[in-house]
């Protein structure tokens, strides 16, 4: 549905639903009310002031009455609490349109009705700080009861019915035409304010929030200049958008390798943008209309799972953008802890700086090695990603959302993300999920993946049957990588264990890792095969040192090697033991099985396969 079209639709929702209840209310016949969208009014914001009667004035007028920008406020259309513009409703003092009697004669009333659910307060109380009573015959004046119905319309769409009832009339002018509280001292008005509602049902990439005012009047509704028939009036009292721009979120994978400091050797990159100015709000402590409720900051929080073990991540304590003036943009963390090695890590950050103007944020990690992770600059701030010497291997993932729970273990890699406390101002919806955007859910995703350090080795035949033995041999040829290749993302030389897997054809299969000292070509101090170093045995040895000694001479079928180290090569070598003949040699085959999601060495002569290349790719149509 076009914007247009759904705005028309949300007006004849409000004007059936308010038209409906004009015509139950009481028949008492009124004078001509004005009507006016505001963002603050004096005298009754005074700070630490009540509402007051309106004689004492301002400048030789009841009231000054501040609009509110044309179509009210920008409301975020994630959020369960927004708050739009406040109505004024006032007695224009107009002796020729109407009977001559107040806008509000007793046992009049005047219906307002929105096309939201309120959240907060509900429901309004008469004399509280969400509705105030001003007449500048003071208490002998203006006064009202009021009710609150939150439900749904008759198209089954939320909306929210305010009906201010007049117990006792308000003042009106005597003294002549258009006489009114925001031109002189003599008057009566009604202001709802403070109001906050729930947007979330509110669809669309832009939409709005609208408030029709009906009276039992049978006569005008005075919108400005405006003369608007029928007693009732449309008001556009909040613009809704919502806060994260789809085309500018954007989340890059980062990669990397086992047990290879210092971090990522393609970073990641994570950015996302407002789709308005100040979309991201920060704390309102001061109150610009009275008794408002002040509000924290608009909260996001970084959620880091499955961090792979020995991989450490940190969060700065600062994230801001690199744009001064309008653009700028400013996250705070309110967690304490902003580093975790291995498993999961929330960092929970608030909104400290905003301006008018859209802002973004384009956040990439940095190596240990590399620039400070609380750097800010024209690239943007940055997260640590640090590789250590022994690390596990995996795939991290990252969700950005609004609004965590207050309370939330902060450190622990809890996550629940959602503000649902009924007192918690700004609140969002509960939803994550990234099927319709935008939802509370900014971004989620692979954050990073760490490599395995691996090779896969296949020796087809081995035997030690009818007099012939095997001799497998393993070579760590990363030692020339540095020589050939200078790109980050190639592999490093690197050293680890070799373990061997034996699937006799007539036995069970079995495993075995040598340690210093079996064989030759091991590290005597780790066992490890260093990268340029060569690795040989015998099969005999091997079964017998895995403790399968009832299985020499009886060996015939195929041996396995995995390695901890890229690069990994091999030949096997089958004797005739009586002559010392070599009967066969053969490379081993370097293969690849899946480990975990990541498919691993040439198995299918992938080009791209790790960990490393067996020869290009050569697509073929079927």
């Amino acid at each position: 549905m076009s914007w247009k079209r759904s705005t028309l639709f949300l007006f004849l929702l409000v004007f059936a639903g308010a038209m409906s209840l004009a015509t139950t209310a009481g028949a008492v016949v009124g004078g001509p009310c004005s009507v006016e969208t505001v963002a603050t009014v004096v005298p009754p914001d005074a700070p630490g002031a009540p509402p007051a009667p309106a004689s004492s004035g301002n400048g030789g007028v009841g009231l000054i009455a501040n609009a509110a920008p044309s179509g009210g406020p920008t409301l975020n259309q994630e959020g369960e609490t927004e708050r739009p513009a406040d109505l004024l409703i006032y007695d224009n003092g107009n002796l020729t349109t109407g009977p001559g009697t107040s806008c509000f004669p007793a046992g009049a009333q005047v219906v307002i009705t929105y096309n939201a659910g309120l959240t907060t307060p509900n429901p309004v109380v008469t004399n509280s700080s969400d509705l105030d009573v001003m007449d500048s015959a003071g208490t002998s004046g203006l006064v009202v009861s009021v009710a609150t119905s939150v439900g749904l319309s008759t198209f089954d769409t939320p909306q929210t019915v305010i009906t201010i009832t007049v117990l006792q009339a308000g003042t009106h002018s005597s003294s002549g035409t258009g006489v009114n509280l925001l031109n002189s001292y003599t008057g009566s008005a009604i202001r709802l304010k403070n109001l906050r509602f729930d947007v979330t049902s509110l669809v669309g990439r832009t939409s709005s929030v609208q408030a029709t005012i009906s009276t039992s009047n049978p006569v005008t509704v005075v919108d400005g200049a405006d003369m608007l028939g029928g007693g009732s009036d449309l008001e556009t009292v909040g613009t809704i958008s919502s806060t994260i721009n789809p085309d500018s979120t954007f989340l890059g994978e980062g990669t990397g390798f086992q047990s290879y400091p210092p971090g990522l050797c393609t970073p990641a990159d994570v950015e996302f943008g407002e789709e308005f100015g100040n979309a991201f709000r920060t704390a309102i402590t001061s109150q610009a209309v009275y008794k408002d409720i002040t509000t924290g900051d608009m909260s996001l929080i970084f959620n880091v799972t499955n961090i792979p073990s020995g991989v450490t991540v940190t969060f700065p304590s600062t994230l801001a953008n690199s744009v001064t003036g309008g653009g700028a943009l400013v996250f705070t963390a309110r967690s304490s802890t902003l580093a975790a090695t291995g498993g999961s890590l929330a960092v929970i950050y608030d909104t400290t700086v905003n301006g008018t103007s859209d802002g973004g944020m384009d956040i990439d990690t940095a190596n240990a090695a590399g620039p400070s992770p609380n750097a800010t600059d024209t690239d943007g701030p940055q997260i640590g990603v640090a590789v250590g010497s022994s690390t596990g291997a995996g795939t991290a993932k990252l969700q950005v959302v609004f609004g965590p729970t207050d309370g939330n273990p902060v450190g622990t890699g809890a996550f629940t993300g959602d503000d649902v406390q009924p007192s918690a101002i700004p609140r969002y919806i509960p939803s994550v999920s990234t099927s319709t955007p935008p939802s509370r859910n900014i971004l989620n995703g692979n954050f990073f993946t760490i490599n395995p350090v691996e090779t896969v080795l296949l020796y087809p035949y081995a035997t030690d049957e009818f007099g012939f033995a095997t001799g497998l041999e393993v070579a760590n040829t990363g030692a020339s990588n540095n020589i050939f290749f200078s790109h980050a993302c190639f592999a490093p030389a690197t050293n680890g264990t070799i373990t061997f897997y034996f699937f006799p054809s007539n036995g069970t299969p079995f495993s075995y890792t040598p340690v210093a000292g079996v064989g030759r070509g091991l590290d005597a101090t780790t066992g490890n095969l260093d990268a340029g170093s060569i690795f040989a045995d015998t099969l005999d040895d091997l079964i017998t040192k895995a403790g399968q000694s009832s299985m020499v001479g009886k060996f015939d079928g195929y041996v396995m090697a995995v390695t901890n180290f890229n690069y990994a090569h091999g030949i096997g070598l089958v004797l005739n033991a009586s002559n010392g003949n070599s009967v066969m040699s053969d490379n081993a085959l370097v293969v690849g099985p899946f480990t975990g999601d990541i498919l691993r060495g040439g198995q299918l002569g992938s080009f791209f396969g790790f960990p490393e290349t067996l020869g290009s790719v050569t697509k073929r149509k079927h």
